[in-house]
């Protein structure tokens, strides 16, 4: 248990912190956001796109866009435009909140008034058939959402010059010249809030439908046009600061941290950082995928890294002050079965492991989500449509991702 009158005290400055974050140039209520596809069948592919949403105060007007929002998608065959499409959003509408409360509280998302801040996750998707196969098929996003304002970055940003003059831009890769392809899906929903002087761990749960051999690195941050015109041109955003002594921030090296301890594990994407400064800083997943040696395609994810001062039992939720929740990837820790699966799914794990888990379908609907109560726990699937689905388990040390097919 801790004060409330204490975290009245805590959350007030986060309140404060997070306004004076909100100064901008464009409207940056998006503080990260994911592109994906996934192969449907011939040429035709569902190209998805999932935006983290601010609900703080000073992101309204902008937040309220995203449910009427259609995100824009360029398609190219190498340098050459071939055509664009507008993605719609997946249900639900209003988004799920993905902020790391603490059990009872509430955060701007659902109470206005409430001193947390928040972040909703929303999805959007559409389906492209593209006209020939090639080895070289680009799917970019450079920020314009259709009615919707830009995904603008916030202008406190403290790794990027000039960030509030910056739009998001995320770019995939596609080469379908031998086979079809989906590209990897990051199936833990990004986290904005870390704290100071803890070694945070954050693993983003990539899993490729294909069985491809995937290599995750961080790439350059890149400024989109945010217009509909397809051939408007995108730049390159410039790093500022010094990560630790003897190192600049750059896109591999995008976090101020104690004694240079950042790292990102290329085999799974785990990025382990103590940081010793609040800051916000942007940091850009780029992951490829190599079928049999060959590239076969690429995808991104850009997130926002929000440095807080952190105590027990208080926003952001950890489980500790001295270590951060680490992620757990033993694949022993809990078994998932039968897989594949009709009626019914059993998870068993080890008794207070897992206090709840989220289904989500291949495009990152939220199918199902419920708590763990016991070792062994039955999930009824008979409504689930056939297909491929990600579960992923969550618990005091951590988070887990399992793969399953309804059949």
């Amino acid at each position: 248990m801790y004060s409330k009158t204490a975290s009245f005290f805590r959350y007030a400055f986060f309140a404060a912190f997070m306004l004076l974050l909100n100064s901008r140039t464009f409207a940056s209520h998006i503080v990260g956001a994911d592109l994906y596809y996934t192969h449907v069948s011939g040429n035709t592919y569902t190209v998805t796109f999932v935006a983290y949403g601010d609900c703080g105060p000073m992101s309204a007007a902008a937040f309220s866009t995203l449910p009427t929002s259609s995100p824009q998608i360029c398609i190219y065959n190498g340098d050459t435009l071939i055509n664009s499409i507008s993605l719609t959003i997946v249900a639900p509408i209003a988004g799920v909140e993905v902020t790391p409360l603490c059990p009872g509280d509430t955060s701007q998302c659902t109470s206005p008034t409430s001193t947390i801040p928040g972040v909703k996750k929303f999805v959007y998707s559409g389906n492209v058939t593209l006209p020939y196969t090639s080895s070289v098929w680009r799917f970019t996003y450079s920020g314009y959402n259709g009615t919707g304002s830009a995904a603008g970055r916030a202008a406190a940003i403290t790794n990027l010059s000039s960030a509030g003059a910056t739009v998001m831009q995320l770019v995939d890769t596609l080469n379908n010249a031998s086979s079809a392809n989906s590209s990897t899906h990051l199936t833990v929903a990004q986290q904005t809030f870390f704290c100071l002087n803890n070694p945070n761990n954050y693993n983003p749960g990539a899993v490729d439908p294909d069985g491809d051999d995937i290599s995750i690195t961080l790439t350059g941050a890149m400024s989109g046009a945010a217009t509909t015109s397809c051939t408007a041109t995108s730049t390159a955003v410039s790093y500022t600061g010094t990560a630790w002594p003897g190192t600049a921030i750059s896109a591999v090296t995008p976090i101020v941290c104690d004694s240079a301890m950042f790292s990102v594990a290329p085999a799974t994407g785990d990025m382990l950082f103590t940081p010793n400064m609040v800051q916000r800083g942007v940091v850009v997943y780029n992951i490829e995928e190599r079928r049999s040696g060959v590239l076969v395609g690429t995808s991104q994810r850009e997130m926002t890294v929000l440095v807080l001062t952190c105590s027990a039992g208080s926003f952001p939720c950890i489980s500790s002050t001295t270590a951060a929740p680490e992620i757990i990837n033993n694949e022993a820790a809990a078994e998932i079965y039968p897989n594949p699966a009709n009626d019914e799914l059993a998870i068993k794990a080890g008794s207070g492991v897992y206090q709840s888990f989220t289904i989500i379908n291949n495009v990152g609907q939220l199918m199902i989500q419920q708590q763990i109560t016991g070792p062994q726990t039955s999930v009824n699937i008979q409504t689930l449509p056939a297909g491929m689905y990600y579960i992923t388990l969550y618990g005091k040390s951590g988070t887990q991702v399992r793969k399953f097919v309804k059949w």
